[in-house]
């Protein structure tokens, strides 16, 4: 079983509640550090080296920049992203946020999902470098799946233009063709598609990801681009701080 990545928890003088089963659930673990001096000792000495830190929504210091400037010049090898969780804070606050580099925020109640997603990409790939047609979101979005052999639905884990990862215990081989359709809020499409990866019980290739497959889009119609791209956006603003 792959080694667990740990996730530095860092409430700045501010209110964090225990995430660390819910890390755990992810197949993530966390590591409480109550003042900065712990947070810089773990960020050089952890290995593999921490990259996602989650701080408090309402972080109580007064140089937010220079402080989480600070923990990056820390870490190993300098990439350290930070994710904002807790209830919603006023405006005031979350521009302090943005402007001091936070990279996303889970504000108020949040799915096991958007976590797992959001420490996959700061700990991994980021979503930074991606082209903007590119960028992949976490969703709730229930699919419908359709092949020859039958229907079946699965979780959108992680949508894109391109394609998506469907969270299911019955994936369909790699290299198959199927019709995904998805229940966009203001309209429900249908795009051919080939699978192209599975993560099943048993060969498993990423712990950190649910039981599914990936699938690749096959010339998505104009208008339902324009609906996915739409749609990402407004998922990647409301995950913005």
């Amino acid at each position: 079983m792959a080694e667990r990545q740990t996730v530095l928890l860092l409430p700045l003088e501010g209110r964090l509640d225990d995430l660390s089963g819910r890390l755990l659930l992810v197949h993530y673990r966390g590591r409480i550090a109550s003042n900065l001096s712990e947070a810089e000792r773990l960020l050089r000495s952890e290995r593999p080296p921490i990259r996602a830190a989650l701080i408090s929504s309402e972080p109580g210091v007064a140089d937010l920049a220079r402080t989480l400037q600070a923990l990056r010049e820390a870490s190993v090898d300098k990439v350290l992203r930070f994710i904002a969780v807790g209830p919603r804070p006023a405006e005031s606050v979350r521009q302090k946020l943005g402007f001091a580099g936070v990279d996303w925020a889970l504000y108020d109640a949040f799915t096991d999902t958007e976590l797992r997603f959001l420490l996959n990409q700061s700990s991994h790939d980021g979503l930074k470098g991606e082209r903007r047609e590119d960028a992949r979101v976490p969703t709730s979005l229930v699919a419908k799946v359709k092949s020859p052999t039958g229907n079946k639905v699965a979780l959108v884990y992680n949508l894109s233009t391109t394609g998506a990862y469907l969270e299911t215990m019955r994936p369909s081989q790699v290299g198959n063709r199927v019709a995904v359709e998805l229940p966009l809020p203001d309209c429900t499409i249908e795009i051919t598609a080939e699978v192209v990866s599975t993560n099943v019980t048993g060969n498993l290739r990423k712990e950190n990801l649910p039981r599914g497959m990936g699938v690749r889009f096959q010339s998505p119609p104009p208008e339902a681009e324009s609906a996915l791209l739409q749609f990402i956006e407004a998922r990647i603003n409301a995950l913005r701080p």
